[in-house]
């Protein structure tokens, strides 16, 4: 529908709607998602009531609008730490970089003390497409585990060691309160 508040009377039906009819509706958006992006907020909300993996990778690959960065916020708390560090690893991997970014400032809160994540948060930091992502991530609210890794990494003038002192600078300035919110 071209009506915005016709679209949002049907993704609130779907809601409302018997499990079968979900994943029929579902299945058909999923089959036209690549050429038709506009049934990113179906796939969404099919996806947080279905839990369907392959329906939140679908999603992180073709999606975009207004409707994924609160769909990827409802993926979290559907989702186990250890799916959801696997959804992050294939957002990196698979999902253009700024529906990974989405997903790393979604769910790096709750991921920051995972070791494998925090592993590949720190790899990312030399990655031209993430990297920066991965420094806002890594400054907030950094663990001991965090900061001993970006002060390892930030010896040197890689691209990657700047950003680890970025991400530490960041960090030093919220809590010295020189950061503005």
């Amino acid at each position: 529908s071209s009506s915005a508040p016709q679209r949002y009377g049907q993704t609130d039906a779907l809601k409302m709607a018997r499990f079968t009819e979900v994943m029929a509706v579902q299945d058909a958006a999923l089959q036209r998602l690549t050429e038709h992006p506009a049934l990113s907020p179906v796939i969404a909300v099919t996806a947080a009531i279905t839990a369907d993996r392959d329906a939140m990778e679908a999603l992180l690959v073709s999606g975009n609008g207004a409707g994924l960065a609160p769909a990827l916020r409802q993926f979290e708390a559907l989702l186990g730490t250890n799916e959801l560090a696997g959804l992050l690893e294939f957002a990196v991997f698979e999902a253009p970089p700024a529906n990974a970014s989405l997903a790393m400032a979604a769910w790096w809160p709750r991921l920051r003390h995972d070791p494998a994540t925090r592993t590949l948060m720190i790899a990312l930091l030399g990655d031209a497409g993430l990297g920066s992502s991965a420094v806002l991530a890594l400054a907030q609210e950094p663990d001991i585990q965090t900061i001993k890794l970006l002060q390892d990494s930030a010896a040197g003038e890689s691209v990657a060691a700047k950003r680890a002192q970025q991400a530490l600078d960041l960090n030093r300035a919220r809590l010295t309160g020189e950061a503005r919110p």
